[in-house]
Formats: C-alpha cells, sequence, structure tokens
C-alpha cells in the first residue's frame, strides 16, 4: 500500500470510500432487511437497474461517477435505510426515456424517494443525472 501523500486524488477517494464503508459495518448492530423488487415499483418497459449507492467518485461526470454494487433482478432482499439508485427505462421504444430514482426503503418495505430526475435518452446535451444527484447522496450519507 502507498503512503497517503503518494496517493492521487482516485486513490485516495477509492481509501475514503473503503473507510467509510468498514466504519458503517462495524457500527451496525443488527442489519434489517425487507423483501423488495424494484421492476414492480419502477419502469422496466424498455429494462433498467438498481445499484446501492455507497459513494461519489468526482473525478467522474456521469453515472460511473455514483459508486456502489449492482444489485440482481426480481425480488431480493434490501437493507433498511441503506441508499439505491434505480434507472427504470421507460417511454415508447423509439423514444425512451431514463427514469433515475434515489430511495431508501422503511422496515415495512415502503419507499422513501429521496430525489427524481427523467431523462430522454436522445438529450445527450443535458446528461448532468448524475452530478444532480450528488448533492442528494452528499446530504444523506453525512446524516
Amino acid at each position: 500500500m502507498k503512503a497517503i501523500n503518494e496517493m492521487n486524488l482516485t486513490e485516495l477517494n477509492d481509501l475514503l470510500n473503503v473507510i467509510k464503508e468498514e466504519i458503517k459495518k462495524r457500527s451496525e448492530t443488527i442489519s434489517s432487511k425487507v423483501i423488495f423488487d424494484p421492476e414492480k415499483k419502477f419502469t422496466r418497459y424498455n429494462g433498467g437497474w438498481t445499484k446501492r449507492v455507497t459513494g461519489i467518485d468526482k473525478t467522474k461526470t456521469n453515472g460511473y461517477s455514483i459508486l456502489g454494487d449492482f444489485t440482481k433482478t426480481g425480488p431480493q432482499y434490501y437493507d433498511v435505510n441503506e441508499l439505491y439508485l434505480d434507472c427504470g427505462v421507460g417511454g415508447s421504444r423509439k423514444n425512451q426515456k431514463n427514469e433515475y430514482t434515489l430511495f431508501t426503503l422503511s422496515e415495512k418495505g415502503d419507499i422513501n424517494i429521496i430525489a427524481e430526475i427523467d431523462r430522454p435518452l436522445w438529450n445527450s446535451v443535458n446528461n448532468d443525472w448524475a452530478i444532480q444527484m450528488w448533492e442528494h447522496i452528499e446530504a444523506y450519507q453525512s446524516k
């Protein structure tokens, strides 16, 4: 492992995210989980995905800036009060649009929506949805 003063910004951000995750794991007493199926709650007409959000990499300005692991499709166990990002691909086959939803789940399985952004796929000029999510992610993770 490199000394901290020898790391570049990306390596420091990666290390910070690993440290935050380790602190979170150690401080959790009991992880509460609920079964949740994003395909039943979010648009999936043209596809989509869900990921658990673990951090932000501000060296990137697209969806890759939002760090985390993708969840499997179908009903799965989701952690209560963890932050998730869903991308539902709706619209018609010819005019698709992405619907980004940042959310958490309650112990009853209710969705608590933090932020929502809709973007037509053909509109590459206004493709800053990830950057718009940053402030919401930072606010939630600083709790």
